[in-house]
């Protein structure tokens, strides 16, 4: 079923499944959207486009996977949350300048429906033409654009339960975004078994990368077996967080493992 989609909005609000999101701008000039259900923006106030280019390009180390042979001529990418559509966006024009040859696979969860109607017609023009197809193993729906070198799957609804049926779509992903709202305001997907889910996705050369610093995340992360590492965080935030499937030296798992009991969400809401 091919659909044309649109959304009831306003010039600054946009009306959702999961109520209100309100169009804020950042001061890099782009726009984010704060979520009225979840009492938090999706980006940084100093720069979404920023923010989305230094965490997820730069933290997946996208250029190193490419440039080591390590994607062959498809960049598979996995989003957990895809809000405004950002990260497709900053990912889709990254590759085209740098990489045209290649073909970018992206995949996304995300609960609100309407929302990701909107944020598919915002990046990818008001014409465009959206299936929506069933998930394997009763596990939902999703949405799903083709275009030249370009195939978006938006996976509908909670990803506990959708990541079932998208296990059985794919074999691996080179690069996860966990983007979700932060571990304080949406503590489900920051879990033990929400990584254990992901690197189900992931191949011995998968990178992931994160806003979030909070220690309970971090450990959840290594305890599934993630090799965790700390990068730069954007502007004033301290640090970000990648992980691999590969250990490398600036691994801190021992130091994460060495710590116990009821971890506090530090820096979680950025």
């Amino acid at each position: 079923m091919l659909l044309l989609l649109s959304m009831e909005s306003t010039e600054n609000k946009i009306n959702g499944s999961l109520g209100a999101w309100q169009l804020r701008a950042t001061e890099d000039g782009s726009q984010t959207l704060f979520s009225v259900y979840f009492e938090e923006t999706c980006h940084s106030i100093y720069g979404a486009r920023e923010e989305t280019q230094h965490v997820y390009i730069e933290g997946c180390e996208l250029k190193r996977l490419i440039e080591e042979k390590l994607v062959k001529s498809q960049l598979k990418i996995l989003e957990v949350g895809f809000g405004s559509g950002l990260g497709l966006e900053v990912t889709k024009d990254w590759l085209k300048e740098r990489y045209p040859s290649y073909t970018l696979s992206y995949t996304a969860f995300e609960l609100d429906e309407e929302l990701a109607r909107w944020s598919l017609l915002r990046v990818l023009g008001e014409e465009t033409a959206i299936s929506k197809l069933d998930l394997p193993e009763a596990a939902g729906s999703y949405l799903q654009v083709e275009q030249d070198q370009l195939i978006v799957r938006i996976l509908l609804g909670d990803a506990r339960k959708t990541v079932k049926g998208l296990q059985s779509l794919t074999e691996s992903y080179h690069a996860i975004y966990q983007d979700p709202f932060s571990p304080k305001k949406n503590p489900t997907l920051w879990t033990l078994e929400w990584f254990q889910e992901l690197i189900k996705l992931s191949s011995a050369d998968t990178t992931m990368a994160t806003y979030s610093a909070s220690v309970r995340a971090l450990k959840a992360m290594a305890d599934a077996g993630w090799c965790v590492e700390r990068f730069q965080g954007y502007k004033f935030k301290k640090t970000s967080t990648r992980a691999l499937r590969a250990i490398r030296s600036n691994c801190i798992n021992s130091d994460l493992n060495s710590q116990t009991g009821l971890l506090p969400l530090l820096d979680s809401t950025s």
